[in-house]
């Protein structure tokens, strides 16, 4: 989820302290909330693919967890020497924790059990940025602020909502995935995605031996929506192009990963994309690798491709319907 509803939500689980505790147990919250995107540095260090392979990984774990716990409450135990190193770790803890478990109700993925295991969890029942979050955590600091006594009750209130919306989101996901299920009973995975905006249109991805099924499925009527057949290419073009270090990276990081090619002068251009982020001719999440007639490996490169016009209007239409 974004830094902004981590930050808030981090703010609100805070707000919940005893009147008489330190302020300095609602920075603590705070931090712990947003700290685990740290791993952006990776980004400035070693490049956008780094990046793309290693976020949400070791700092969104259980060693992550304590490892940035532990370093909030030295920090601020150093700065505030009046407060409680225990204290400050459970409160810092508390918000990793929020913000660990935030990032899996969306799509993306999440190293929750790195060490242990790479795999990336995700629930898909929210966006990466969803508002109603916002909105909540907009509405504790703003009622904190104008009822400050009352800072507790507006802090529980928020964090009860997001609670409650959660579990709406949950319960819609998993209406949803069961209707795609019963019409698709042939498909092995399966994903159901929100769409970019409201809660009534998600986008779903069904995968058959040898090509994927993706559409939309609304939950008010109860309706799948007629599939677009996206063949699952596994010629020898393809096949080439898992030489590529960005072709595999693409891989790993997709839950539902397709490949495309088109003759490139001599030789071959192929895309590598997650059908989850596949909007006409924008992918955010791709990888192009470039094959000689011989098919061997002549670059590769990671594309975080601009929407165009065409894409931009077909995430606009989308954006609509899905409103709900």
């Amino acid at each position: 989820m974004d830094p902004i509803s981590h930050a808030l939500v981090g703010a609100a689980i805070g707000g919940l302290r005893d009147g008489a505790a330190p302020e300095t147990l609602l920075w603590a919250a705070v931090a712990g909330a947003v700290i685990p995107d740290i791993d952006f540095v990776v980004r400035l260090v070693a490049g956008e693919a780094a990046y793309l392979d290693h976020h949400r990984g070791p700092t969104h774990g259980p060693v992550g967890w304590v490892a940035e716990a532990g370093a909030i409450a030295g920090v601020l135990k150093a700065l505030a020497p009046g407060a409680g190193f225990g204290a400050l770790f459970l409160w810092a803890l508390a918000g990793v924790l929020s913000h660990a478990f935030l990032d899996l109700t969306n799509a993306y993925g999440t190293q929750a059990l790195w060490p242990l295991r790479r795999r990336r969890y995700a629930w898909d029942w929210t966006q990466v940025v969803d508002l109603p979050i916002l909105v909540l955590g907009l509405a504790n600091l703003t009622l904190a602020w104008l009822v400050p006594e009352r800072r507790w009750l507006w802090a529980l209130l928020a964090l009860a909502g997001m609670g409650l919306y959660l579990a709406f989101r949950a319960w819609v996901h998993g209406v949803l995935l069961a209707a795609v299920r019963r019409r698709f009973p042939e498909a092995g995975a399966v994903s159901v995605i929100p769409g970019l905006v409201g809660w009534n249109r998600w986008r779903y991805v069904a995968e058959l031996p040898d090509r994927a099924l993706v559409g939309w499925v609304t939950l008010r009527p109860l309706a799948v929506g007629e599939p677009r057949e996206q063949v699952r290419l596994q010629d020898r073009v393809v096949a080439a192009s898992l030489a590529s270090p960005m072709a595999q990276l693409i891989r790993r990081f997709s839950r539902h990963p397709c490949a495309a090619w088109e003759p490139l002068g001599d030789g071959y251009r192929v895309r590598w994309y997650d059908l989850r982020y596949e909007f006409g001719s924008f992918t955010p999440f791709a990888a192009e690798v470039i094959l000689d007639p011989e098919l061997n490996l002549v670059d590769d490169r990671l594309s975080r491709s601009r929407p165009d016009r065409q894409a931009v209007r077909l995430l606009l239409r989308e954006a609509l319907r899905g409103r709900g």
